[in-house]
């Protein structure tokens, strides 16, 4: 009995026991349910950025800034060495913000928005002052840039930082220099100027699934009343989702003499191999109706000797440059073939810069589907983790967007992975495949880690690229390079970037370079040497900065633009080049609209002072544009302007007057001044009223002593006065460049 009622006792406690432990753990649970619910729903809180500057655009180090909700004081950052700032956790909601620093009067921004989960930019200059003084200047706050740190659809993403690599101490997040302030990096270090509202840039990021359409094109902005104009927006693009990523791109082929001056300027600050392009000759290949012909197989020998052979691009061009070969050479022998049907042709050195060549007994034959091989060349190490992510996300809306010409292309893609010598690989080639989908699932499962060091093995990359990939011998054949390093040179690699160049010229591929944030000078100078030479451009990574053209420093920000400089998202593009590829292999180029320059009329400033700058500007443009060198102290006139009608002239005398002064200030043509310029104008029966006759106006160039000559010719719109200002080879009666301008009939008199 005892033996029973001690075992039911013992049992009904055990019963008992595992009640209580059951409702302890129910307790628990409902907490911690209670608990990641809270956590769940707490807003997510926002950042703020920016850099603090004086009068002078100088970074002002150790000021403190202060986020005020009326006035207690929230939280603040003192400014690093280089002016930067950033504050993190910070409540969503609207504050004022306080700047001061001793030597500086103080300054007061109000309404200054903080989003969830968003970085907000805010800029703020302050004012040096000898006595400090009370007070606090008051601002309303109009210049914030919101960066998302989160995907459209409302799922919170850790952004990748730049700076993988050991020796790197300087990291960026769309456009700013950040590392993640958990682990106390460094913090920011970014160049945004919010005291002008058009350097603004606001990025955006949809993570909707379903198809929308956006419209994008360069900023226009007025610049003291001189603007560029990038002409007609870029195509639409469709996609479900995008990077929202700033780029911009240079064409260094058609800023040639830019690109000349920027090779020489940095040829003894940089590693890299030395090609000299300094001599250039254009050959278009066309059909009998005038059509260019692409996939035209060419030779070019210096007597019996062959020099090099390559097939023309989807335009039908073909570049030569003489200087990579003996000095002594004046006469080369082209061959072009196609369709087996061959034309010989001799190249006068000392001739024209830019030749038409016509096989007429050949016409182009209608294209059903253009194929279309596109080849990415992905730098994997650590650092590239946020490229290789946003090439992920756009490779479907670039997809759309290339397959909807008609005809449709037959597209494959491909990839040649890359990292360096110590890591998990050297190269990995992806092959070319016509599915998207068994491309994407290669792509998804490229990850970015090692490096280690700056350079990377590009040259090996490079290698496969041209060796290994089963590129199509006919079509349209692009690879995209896509890196925040230059290559290594001291591997002592017999198959350099430069052997790759004439691989790429001789099966006729166009290798366009992108450089990410970072990128050194080094890797500027080879990436763009690659593009030039392969008649495609170089893309690089905005943030937001400006360009030299746009205002900016030369080389402040790992571009060099010269005139020559055009931002859009950089899926935009990457679409929008492939497009022009595949309709200039279709015969029906992609118009990308009229460039110009464009003069407005400042209420604050002098006319005269605007019509300096722009003619200064175009002035630049031209010799920017040059299709052959322009050496220092080249001996130029200038000619006065023409112009189409009587009534015109009056404005085109002023006009002149303008446009001879800028002239004048140019450090690299000589001015050759002539007092009875008009006499001899009048002698050669050049009338200034009608169109330019470029054989007579060289004629005056010649009687000057000129080796160049810029003519001019005037025209009326509706709205406004056009400019057409030529650059003319004497020499050769070749138009070099050409500047259009349109000015504002308020300029005028």
């Amino acid at each position: 009995m005892k033996n029973t009622n001690i075992h039911e006792t013992g049992g009904t406690m055990k019963k008992i026991f595992t009640l209580i432990l059951i409702i302890i753990l129910f307790t628990s649970l409902l907490a911690e349910t209670k608990n990641n619910k809270a956590k769940k729903t707490t807003e997510p809180t926002g950042k703020l950025a920016g850099q603090v500057t004086d009068e002078k655009g100088n970074p002002v180090q150790y000021a403190n800034v202060s986020v005020l909700s009326g006035k207690n004081k929230v939280t603040g950052k003192q400014t690093k060495e280089n002016g930067s700032y950033l504050i993190i956790g910070i409540t969503p909601g609207e504050y004022d913000v306080l700047c001061t620093r001793t030597g500086y009067k103080a300054k007061k921004i109000t309404g200054v928005k903080i989003n969830s989960a968003l970085t907000t930019i805010l800029n703020i200059s302050i004012k040096q002052q000898d006595i400090e003084t009370e007070g606090i200047e008051v601002i309303e706050n109009k210049d914030e840039i919101v960066i998302p740190t989160n995907t459209g659809s409302g799922k919170t993403e850790d952004k990748d930082v730049r700076g993988g690599k050991s020796n790197e101490t300087s990291y960026t997040v769309d456009g700013m220099s950040v590392s993640d302030p958990v682990k106390e990096d460094t913090l920011i270090e970014e160049d945004f100027d919010a005291e002008d509202e058009s350097d603004i840039e606001v990025i955006e990021t949809i993570g909707s699934t379903s198809l929308k359409p956006y419209r994008e094109t360069s900023k226009t902005v007025s610049k003291k009343g001189v603007k560029p104009s990038p002409g007609k927006p870029y195509s639409s693009v469709t996609a479900s989702s995008y990077s929202g990523l700033k780029a911009g791109f240079v064409d260094d082929n058609k800023q040639f003499n830019y690109f000349l001056n920027f090779l020489e300027i940095y040829k003894r600050q940089v590693n890299a191999f030395p090609i000299n392009i300094s001599e250039r000759i254009v050959l278009n290949i066309k059909d009998g109706m005038g059509k260019s012909l692409p996939d035209a197989k060419l030779r070019i020998f210096s007597g019996n000797k062959e020099l090099e052979n390559g097939l023309s691009y989807s335009d039908g061009s073909y570049f030569f440059f003489p200087t990579e070969y003996k000095r002594n050479i004046s006469k080369y022998r082209l061959e072009v073939e196609y369709d087996c049907i061959i034309e010989d042709l001799i190249i006068d050195r000392q001739g024209k810069r830019e030749i038409d060549v016509t096989l007429a007994n050949i016409q182009k034959a209608a294209m059903k589907n253009i194929p279309l091989d596109l080849l990415f060349i992905l730098d994997t190490t650590g650092s590239m983790r946020e490229e290789i992510r946003r090439l992920r996300n756009s490779i479907e809306i670039i997809n759309l967007n290339i397959s909807e010409i008609s005809p449709k292309p037959e597209i494959r893609y491909g990839m040649v992975l890359y990292k360096d010598t110590k890591d998990a690989y050297i190269t990995k080639v992806i092959p070319l495949t016509d599915t998207l989908l068994a491309f994407q699932k290669q792509l998804f499962e490229v990850t970015a880690d090692g490096g280690g060091d700056s350079p990377e093995d590009l040259q090996a990359a490079l290698d496969d690229a041209m060796n290994k990939i089963k590129w199509r011998k006919n079509g349209v054949r692009l690879a995209f390079i896509i890196t925040d390093a230059p290559p290594h040179l001291d591997y002592k690699q017999p198959y350099t970037y430069v052997s790759a160049l004439k691989d790429a010229k001789r099966k006729g591929i166009k290798l366009f370079t992108i450089g990410t944030g970072g990128l050194p000078i080094d890797g500027e100078y080879v990436l763009r040497q690659i593009s030039q030479y392969t008649y495609a451009n170089y893309v690089f990574l905005t943030y937001g900065e400006k360009g030299e053209s746009d205002g900016g420093a030369p080389g402040s920000v790992s571009h060099h633009t010269g005139e020559n400089f055009q931002t859009d998202k950089l899926e935009a593009i990457i679409i929008r080049k492939v497009k022009e590829e595949l309709h200039n292999y279709l015969g029906k180029p992609l118009s990308g609209g009229d460039e110009y320059l464009e003069a407005t009329k400042i209420e604050t400033e002098e006319n005269k002072i605007t019509l300096d700058k722009l003619f200064t500007r175009a002035i630049s443009q031209l010799q920017d544009y040059s299709s052959i060198k322009i050496p220092q102290n080249t001996p130029a006139a200038i000619l006065p302007i023409m112009c189409s009608k009587e009534a015109l002239k009056v404005n085109a005398e002023y006009f002149s007057a303008n446009l001879m002064y800028a002239f004048s200030l140019n450090q690299t043509f000589r001015a050759i001044e002539r007092k009875n310029l008009q006499k001899l104008i009048e002698e050669q029966k050049l009338q200034l009223t009608g169109f330019i006759d470029i054989s007579k106006a060289v004629e005056v160039g010649k009687i000057m002593g000129a080796e160049m000559m810029i003519a001019s010719e005037l025209f009326e719109q509706e709205d406004c006065f056009e400019l057409y200002v030529k650059l003319l080879n004497v020499k050769t009666a070749e138009v070099l460049s050409v500047t259009k301008t349109k000015i504002d009939k308020s300029l005028g008199l």
